[in-house]
């Protein structure tokens, strides 16, 4: 009987030795994989943080150029036209007569190339200040020419609108020393002016 009891606790104290080293071993694999979601969610912090920061960096603009203007001329662009005759026939005396003509003008910047961002914010101020515009305003302009008919004569003048197109090349210098030459085209002005004179025969 001794002998038989004496095996039943071998037995049983074998049995909850396996238990106890399946609890630890149970215990020591859920501490092993609370370490790993740990690990895991603290690298996932990381990675998020440094796409962060580094997305910041790409999405913003880089430095405003150095930007210098070299003007290249200028020239007119007829828009529109009209006659107006002056019939001073039979008449000892001059005549004279004062045209009024208002008209809108949008001012444009047009520059050659891609610009973006600073690049071109830059780019325009800079055209801007060089002509005393503003890209996109629209102004109306008034004026006056003075027209003449000598003593028993007929005058017919055409007078006429002409937009004024500035041209010249816009110089961009970056921090890492690459220049940058883009054309440029600027309506800046408007004029009213007098086109044509023709005098005609008086008939008797």
């Amino acid at each position: 009987m001794i002998g038989q009891i004496h095996a039943d606790d071998v037995l049983q104290a074998r049995r909850l030795m396996v238990g106890a080293t399946r609890l630890n071993r149970v215990s020591e694999e859920g501490q092993g994989r609370a370490e790993y979601v740990l690990a895991l969610g603290l690298v996932t912090l990381v990675v998020i943080a440094v796409v962060t920061i580094v997305g910041g960096w790409v999405g913003q603009d880089a430095p405003a150029p150095a930007v210098s203007v070299t003007e290249l001329g200028s020239s007119p662009e007829p828009i529109d036209s009209e006659k107006v005759p002056l019939f001073n026939c039979s008449n000892p005396s001059g005549y004279e007569l004062e045209v009024e003509r208002a008209r809108q003008i949008q001012y444009r910047i047009l520059i050659d190339g891609q610009l973006a961002g600073e690049t071109r914010k830059t780019a325009v101020s800079t055209l801007q200040a060089r002509y005393g515009i503003v890209d996109g305003q629209v102004s109306e302009r008034s004026f006056t020419v003075h027209l003449t008919a000598p003593p028993d004569s007929w005058v017919e003048y055409t007078v006429g609108w002409q937009y004024i197109w500035r041209q010249g090349e816009l110089s961009l210098g970056f921090l890492d020393g690459t220049r940058h030459i883009h054309p440029y085209r600027v309506l800046s002005g408007l004029e009213f002016n007098i086109v044509n004179i023709t005098y005609n025969t008086c008939t008797p």
